[in-house]
């Protein structure tokens, strides 16, 4: 997977400060974009003013403001629109210390499907409150993930990885407020992403604007909490607590339905067979959860390690992922049964030379010798007629009925 990261700032209101934030962002060569989240006239013209400044800014902006989730959330999708695989979150009042970029970079191109995570260490200047006020989310975390691997749920400095995080903001609707790093970070966990804390120094500016609300944004993380609770409950008690992997799942159904979707082959060809097919895939897309699932997180995994944007899953996805199945089996029968067509690939070059050096190559009973002896003049595989033998049924998909009755008189090598 390439690694290509830019940072997003959410601004609202902190134009004294976000100037010197990207200055400090662009310095370790990341692109920033930030997002202006309603901000007043004065902000945003010191916005507009800043990005004629700093050809490596982009200047986004919601109106009315949002909250804190919602910006972050924008900036994000706006950032894989632009090819980038990881975003650096990071706050605009100039409380972080930017000094640790390089190492929040560092970590994430060394495991770029982790979350990596600010883990604040405050100095004498941070309130009493703030300290000893997130433990209490320190524990209630440690409850809804059932493991200590997230260091502070509410730091806003973090890089995240584009591919599942969006997928995951597809999939649920995120907290737009200042609880957003916290449901983000808990549902990550959830995904199965590796979380990667960072220690990274936390400073309060006697001067500073902080937008945090005690009642309003208490409450509203309270109700995040809540929902987090019962999300892990549900998780616990109403899922499996030991599923076994997917493929040990045993077979369902009876041999009736290949022996309808091969009939359908054998007198119409592949379309029919695909055709024939498509109940018993719907059906096991509406009975098989746990095949859902797996096929979900295949996915999202895909998503992640793609050098290119690609859309988060969707049960239209997952659907189709599981059609392939049947695609495949419809695809070794007809292998079975002579219905190849010669295809060129590419690589046929290296392929030769594998073949003549006898590596990785499969030998026939017929070719096989001896331990110690040199191999049969005739292998199994190598030369023209195993490059064009190896082929799949998409390829006879294209040919006429005549070229495929022509294909099964040639001999399966």
């Amino acid at each position: 997977m390439s690694f290509r990261a830019c940072a997003v700032v959410p601004c609202y209101n902190h134009g004294a400060t976000v100037g010197a934030v990207v200055e400090r962002l662009i310095a370790h060569g990341l692109d920033t974009l930030v997002v202006d989240d309603g901000s007043d006239a004065t902000t945003a013209q010191a916005l507009r003013v800043l990005a004629l400044q700093q050809p490596r800014m982009q200047l986004l902006r919601l109106e009315p403001n949002s909250g804190k989730g919602a910006a972050v959330l924008h900036g994000l999708r706006e950032a894989a629109k632009r090819g980038f695989t990881h975003a650096l979150q990071v706050d605009a009042d100039g409380q972080q210390d930017l000094n640790d970029v390089p190492r929040f970079l560092q970590q994430g191109e060394r495991q770029p499907n982790a979350v990596v995570c600010g883990l604040p260490r405050y100095d004498a200047s941070a309130p009493a409150s703030r300290r000893y006020g997130r433990w209490i989310t320190h524990v209630w975390v440690w409850l809804e993930t059932r493991s200590f691997s997230i260091g502070d749920a509410l730091c806003g400095f973090r890089l995240y990885p584009l591919g599942p995080t969006l997928a995951l903001a597809n999939r649920v609707r995120l907290a737009r407020g200042m609880s957003f790093d916290l449901d983000a970070i808990v549902r990550l966990a959830w995904d199965g992403l590796p979380i990667i804390n960072v220690p990274t120094k936390v400073t309060y500016p006697p001067d500073g604007l902080s937008h945090f609300r005690l009642w309003r944004d208490n409450l509203r993380i309270s109700g995040t909490h809540t929902r987090l609770v019962l999300g892990m409950l549900w998780r616990l008690v109403l899922r499996p607590r030991h599923e076994i992997h997917w493929s040990q799942v045993p077979e369902r159904g009876s041999t009736l339905g290949m022996r309808i979707v091969m009939a359908a082959w054998r007198l119409s060809g592949p379309r029919a067979a695909r055709i024939a097919a498509l109940p018993a895939v719907l059906w096991v897309f509406a009975t098989a959860g746990q095949a859902r699932r797996a096929s979900r997180a295949y996915l999202t995994r895909l998503a992640a390690t793609s050098p290119e944007p690609v859309p988060a899953p969707s049960s239209w996805s997952v659907l189709r992922h599981m059609y392939t199945f049947a695609e495949a089996c419809i695809d070794r029968f007809a292998a079975w049964q002579g219905d190849v067509a010669p295809v060129d690939f590419h690589g046929e070059k290296e392929f030769r030379s594998l073949s003549d050096d006898w590596r990785w190559c499969a030998r026939s009973p017929r070719s096989a010798t001896s331990p110690g002896s040199p191999p049969s003049s005739t292998p199994s595989m190598g030369g023209a007629s195993s490059i064009r033998c190896a082929a799949s049924i998409r390829g006879s998909r294209r040919t006429s009925w005549k070229s495929r009755t022509s294909a099964r008189k040639r001999p399966w090598c």
